[in-house]
């Protein structure tokens, strides 16, 4: 693929995206299909002190040199060399404009493994809009990203503008990190504009939250144990 057949991305979520990372306080990320680095440059607006390793993921060789001047770490690889990476534990994994991509089913593997090894994965992702290029498949829009695609997972939170989607999973790592009703009710007060694609509609980020978290009494009948981080 070459960069010019790299995907556009709107700017919806992006102030979001933002102050998600600054009450998250992450020290390791990594960006998975950064591209021309979009999401480098919106960790750097965040302005995030102590400064966090910030690692880059992203199958384009081409997009190597402009990818070095924004992250620590440049691999170029695909997503599913992360199965083999001995090093893959991050606070928070970034998916920006990149799982509509993939086959659903690569999609939600990559999602599940990512659970295991991260504290917060924050996914923007449109819906209805067609980019389909011709024997590329990588390069065109393959998967649909509706809520009901998270279904399986126990803790995440929703919002949308029109066709654009944001969602963040609450990993299984770090239980003394932010907790994500904190980052809901936070983010929700600050009324954060999120612009409408092809639109004048001014909407502010709503997210929802979505829990189902696994409990079990305690052995000694006072209270439940909670199996994963809130």
């Amino acid at each position: 693929m070459s960069k010019e057949n790299l995907h556009f991305s709107y700017n919806t979520f992006d102030e979001t995206i933002i102050e998600c990372l600054r009450i998250i306080k992450p020290s390791r990320i990594l960006d998975i299909g950064s591209g021309d680095g979009k999401y480098g440059k919106i960790i750097r607006a965040a302005n995030l002190s102590p400064k966090p390793l910030v690692r880059a993921l992203e199958a384009v060789e081409a997009c190597r040199e402009d990818l070095e001047k924004l992250y620590d770490e440049v691999i170029i690889d695909v997503p599913d060399s992360l199965y083999n990476t001995k090093e893959t534990n991050f606070d928070v994994v970034i998916l920006g404009d990149v799982i509509e991509h993939f086959k659903k089913s690569d999609g939600l593997d990559l999602l599940e493994f990512l659970t295991y090894r991260s504290a917060y994965i924050i996914i923007a992702t449109p819906e209805c809009m067609v980019q389909n290029i011709p024997g590329n498949f990588y390069a065109s829009h393959n998967s649909i990203w509706r809520p009901e695609a998270f279904g399986w997972h126990d803790r995440w939170a929703h919002a949308n503008s029109r066709t654009m989607h944001l969602y963040i999973l609450r990993g299984y790592l770090n239980w003394q990190g932010a907790n994500l009703n904190d980052i809901v009710n936070q983010i929700n007060a600050k009324n954060i504009v999120a612009p409408s694609p092809n639109s004048t509609l001014v909407k502010h980020t709503k997210l929802q939250l979505h829990s189902d978290i696994l409990k079990e009494p305690a052995d000694d009948g006072d209270g439940f144990i909670q199996f994963r981080p809130s």
